[in-house]
């Protein structure tokens, strides 16, 4: 019994190293990173913080680190925001990132965040973090946090959050933070950070598009009918692979894509997007699964 639980302890020691060695932290966000804000001088839109607002491209640009009245603010690598004392006590923005895909994603990290005085921080609409309110309490513009600025200790947190992590999107995310004075006439303003993710470095699977639709190698009418009595007909499973169902890689599985097919076997159409005729990984990025064929080595 005891070499048994030896054994097994050997093996998860080592399963944890695997796990180790496969994943990597990136960098989304880092000091320097272009922005759009707007001044708290009114209440933004209730969808400021969402990753499909439209409405900043009407606001002010400008990188992250931001703030004024700190010793360490200069011109050359800071936003500064020179008509803030006495006129507005807060301020709102939107920092894009980019996430290749966002199931290789384990957790986001906010690190060495420095802030005067409180801040919300969101990605794509959810809450990340808060400090200086109190949780769940409303803040608008006009709220002044209760607390005075960071210390000489930085905030940092690993965020593992379910609904966090679900809200990441393949392509552009936002980072929306509100950063707050304690009050309108306060001398300074400061924020600066960077905001960090664990990505699994798995492998992207290899495939054929078109062929194997159907779960074959062999390019035929079965692979158009079998994508169209799935989608429609509700009579045939699901794809083990949706991207080789995703004929004309427009990221999305529909009666286009049967036709296409079509078009190409019958008609002289045009060939599938790659990876077609051999196999090989999808050049561009979707929301689409595949599960058939071997992990690309």
């Amino acid at each position: 019994m005891l070499k048994r639980l030896l054994m097994a302890l050997v093996c998860l020691s080592f399963a944890s190293q695997l796990i180790a060695q496969e994943s990597k932290i990136i960098t989304l966000v880092t000091n320097g990173a272009e922005m759009s804000y707007r001044k708290g001088s009114s209440e933004p839109p209730a969808d400021w913080n969402a990753r499909d607002f439209q409405q900043d491209a009407s606001w002010l640009a400008g990188k992250i680190p931001v703030g004024y009245g700190e010793s360490v603010i200069n011109a050359a690598t800071f936003t500064i925001f020179e008509d803030m004392r006495n006129n507005y006590a807060s301020v709102y923005m939107r920092i894009p990132f980019e996430i290749s895909d966002p199931s290789r994603i384990t957790d986001l990290r906010c690190q060495s965040f420095q802030y005067d005085d409180g801040f919300i921080a969101y990605v794509n609409g959810v809450e990340i973090a808060r400090l200086g309110f109190a949780a769940n309490a409303e803040v608008t513009a006009q709220t002044l946090p209760t607390s005075h600025e960071y210390t000489d200790a930085p905030f940092n947190q690993i965020i593992t959050d379910a609904a966090v992590l679900e809200s990441l999107r393949p392509g552009t995310n936002i980072l929306s933070v509100q950063i707050h004075n304690t009050t309108v006439g306060s001398s300074d303003l400061f924020f600066r950070g960077l905001f960090r993710a664990t990505e699994i470095e798995k492998p992207d699977p290899i495939f054929i598009r078109g062929p194997q639709c159907d779960g074959s190698d062999d390019l035929d009418l079965g692979d158009p009918i079998y994508l169209l009595r799935w989608k429609f007909g509700g009579s045939y499973p699901e794809p083990t692979c949706l991207k080789a169902c995703d004929m004309n890689d427009d990221g999305d599985i529909d009666q286009s894509d049967a036709i296409y097919a079509l078009q190409y076997l019958f008609v002289g159409g045009t060939p599938f997007p790659a990876p077609y005729p051999e196999e090989g990984t999808d050049p561009t990025v979707d929301e689409l699964s595949c599960v058939s064929g071997e992990p690309q080595s």
